[in-house]
């Protein structure tokens, strides 16, 4: 319950930090809020996100990729706060990280446990081989690499915890993508094409194998 917690309020206090106090987030560029974009930080400059995310788990997929939803009552909540440093490295180029903070709670069959702790940490890299033109309508293109390293908690689950306890998927996981903007004036455009490819790996003695998947 203690540590249960302090997870909850780490990252609760995490985001408001962000949020609300100037000074924790001063850099000489800040960014967009969310979006993944084209653009790389200038060389030499620093830049640092939290994004929260939210997700409930009403179900699961089966092997033909239909939804089995969950009886009434049963669900699944991952509160995620994920801390994201960028780096310019040279011109054109930045290296990144991603340090999620997961804070899970479930409830099955009339009963309800939360839990959490740090997620798959990632590093990656993007590089903008083309440029926008203010002028005309050629876009920024981008290519991005990145790598997920399996440090959450992913095997040995607690019987009592419902799965509140997990983390992870204990798998390395590559990202190889394209991401384009477009700016006129005040206004911005951002899409972004992802795929990821998932390692076969080990699960309490279990080989499993996810499938890879795009993110648009």
């Amino acid at each position: 319950m203690k540590k249960m917690g302090s997870v909850f309020l780490g990252s609760l206090l995490f985001l408001l930090a962000v949020l609300f106090s100037p000074a924790s987030i001063k850099a000489d560029h800040v960014g967009p809020f969310v979006a993944d974009t084209a653009e790389p930080i200038e060389a030499h400059k620093f830049s640092f996100q939290v994004i929260p995310s939210l997700f409930i788990k009403q179900g699961v997929f089966d092997q033909d990729g239909t939804i089995k939803y969950s009886p009434s009552g049963d669900r699944g909540y991952q509160l995620l706060t994920t801390a994201k440093p960028y780096y310019g490295l040279f011109k054109n180029f930045e290296v990144s990280a991603q340090v999620p903070l997961v804070y899970n709670w479930v409830t099955r069959n009339g009963m309800s446990e939360k839990d959490g702790g740090i997620g798959d940490i990632s590093i990656g890299g993007k590089y903008r081989f083309m440029e926008n033109d203010k002028q005309g309508l050629r876009p920024s293109i981008a290519a991005i690499a990145m790598i997920k390293f399996p440090t959450g908690k992913y095997e040995r689950m607690a019987a009592n915890k419902l799965g509140s306890d997990q983390t992870g998927n204990g798998s390395y996981e590559y990202t190889l993508g394209l991401n384009v903007s477009k700016h006129w004036g005040n206004w911005s455009l951002h899409g972004n094409l992802w795929y990821n490819w998932v390692a076969e790996t080990t699960i309490d003695g279990l080989k499993t194998k996810p499938g890879g998947y795009y993110l648009l």
